[in-house]
């Protein structure tokens, strides 16, 4: 079960994850390899060992859920240049248009920097970090 996710309750076998997902490379990312799971054998509760643990799906499902925000992150970043979001414009931008009011003020220097964090955090997942 670790090795193979299996296409999922919600996804009919006859549809792969590869046809369900066409611009994703399921083949280039091998997250059984980049986050193993060791078994601990843990007594004493205060165990720097046996702490939590990212699993192969779990990484799978971040890094899934990470890459396509960080693209149009840097899409909205790119379009907004230093102008706010205005409650008109909202649906307009897919990343930012979704955060709360207070971050529609900010600059193209802030959006960057979340764009990046996004980016990065996929990168970490991406190197099993």
């Amino acid at each position: 079960m670790r090795a193979d996710f299996g296409t999922g309750r919600r996804l009919p076998d006859e549809i792969t994850p590869a046809k369900a997902h066409p611009g994703v490379d399921k083949q280039a990312m091998d997250f059984v390899a980049l986050f193993p799971l060791t078994a601990h054998r843990c007594e004493d509760e205060e165990s720097e060992e046996c702490g939590w643990q990212l699993t192969p799906r779990t990484a799978d499902v971040l890094h899934t859920a990470l890459s396509r925000p960080a693209d149009s992150a840097y899409e909205d970043t790119e379009k907004l240049n230093d102008a706010p979001i205005t409650a008109e414009e909202d649906e307009e931008y897919e990343f930012f248009g979704r955060l709360t009011r207070i971050t529609r003020r900010q600059n193209r220097a802030w959006r960057k920097q979340v764009a990046r964090a996004c980016d990065d955090l996929t990168g970490d997942i991406k190197n099993g970090n």
